[in-house]
């Protein structure tokens, strides 16, 4: 039978494992979330690098949306007392400001990234969105109706690519493109430096008739031009 002072030495030693193992299962768990927070940052720096690279070849952004020398710098000392303090003292790691200090720069700097990227993109985005407010007036007349929801249908799609950053240089060409097929069924309209009294004619025309009076020789040479406006025309014998 064990002695008292053994079976004391025994309870103290198991103590003593029990102690250490439940230090080990925390340390292991503060390694845990470093360990996913930085996997997280490396995802996003990956996806971000990818987005600069493919807008910085298509002219979309400059050198002048590199992240700063400046803060890169910051960040990578910070990284380095983060590897400093993983080496000679890992149970401390998530102790004192060293990890959070570097996690908090390194969600700065890539927001601020993303950010300024996304500004780039809508910008890019924006000017290629065709305008169609000047034709408001021929979304009434036949003629022009059909080609004007064909070009809000092509605006509507660049509206649904202005929140997602481009990943390659399809992406981007496919805006010019769209922007470009646009411009086509634009010009197929034929209605650039349409005269003021034309313009009203035809309003008037497609929403309820006109009256034959508005018929200037003006807008009889418009329409001798453009014969595909004259089957919608609706003139009416006198005003009232």
């Amino acid at each position: 039978m064990k002695s008292l002072l053994e079976q004391s030495q025994e309870l103290a030693d198991k103590v003593d494992r029990i102690t250490n193992r439940e230090r080990d299962v925390q340390v292991a768990n503060s390694l845990s979330v470093v360990a996913d927070s930085v996997a997280n940052h490396l995802a996003r720096s990956q996806l971000l690098a990818t987005h600069l690279s493919v807008m910085l070849n298509a002219g979309v952004a400059d050198s002048g949306h590199r992240p700063s020398p400046v803060l890169v710098g910051s960040l990578l000392k910070k990284i380095e007392a983060v590897r400093k303090r993983l080496k000679e003292n890992r149970a401390n790691l998530r102790q004192g400001n060293t990890w959070a200090n570097c996690d908090n720069e390194a969600v700065g700097l890539t927001k601020t990234l993303e950010v300024d990227l996304a500004s780039c993109w809508q910008r890019f985005v924006s000017e290629h969105v065709t305008d169609t407010s000047s034709f408001t007036t021929f979304r009434h007349v036949p003629a022009c109706a059909g080609g004007l929801k064909k070009v809000d249908a092509l605006n509507g799609e660049l509206q649904v690519v202005i929140p997602v950053l481009p990943t390659s240089a399809k992406e981007i060409a496919a805006v010019v493109a769209i922007a470009a097929k646009a411009r086509e069924l634009i010009g197929k309209l034929r209605l650039g430096g349409v005269p003021p009294a034309v313009e009203a004619f035809l309003k008037n025309s497609a929403t309820g008739g006109t009256p034959l009076s508005e018929l200037s020789d003006e807008v009889l040479e418009w329409l001798r031009k453009h014969d595909e406006f004259l089957a919608a025309l609706r003139v009416t014998a006198a005003s009232y």
